[in-house]
């Protein structure tokens, strides 16, 4: 369940940093603050947390409660 969500998470901010880069007239801002850079890290990051490796990683951690939990909530 951590994973889903943490794949979902950075897809989410990829997608949002991919729409600011495409708005005309904000080339200046996205330069200035380095939207493209961020797109590519939230893009390295969603890959990293859905390679398989990424489950060994979260051993030990606190994760989440089960989705299945969540919605009988």
């Amino acid at each position: 369940t951590k994973q889903t969500l943490d794949v979902s998470l950075w897809e989410r901010h990829a997608d949002y940093l991919k729409a600011f880069l495409d708005k005309k007239g904000y080339q200046d801002e996205s330069r200035r603050l380095h939207i493209q850079e961020r797109m590519d890290q939230a893009v390295a990051k969603q890959a990293e947390a859905k390679d398989p490796e990424y489950l060994k990683r979260l051993v030990g951690t606190l994760g989440v409660q089960p989705l299945q939990s969540l919605q009988s909530t």
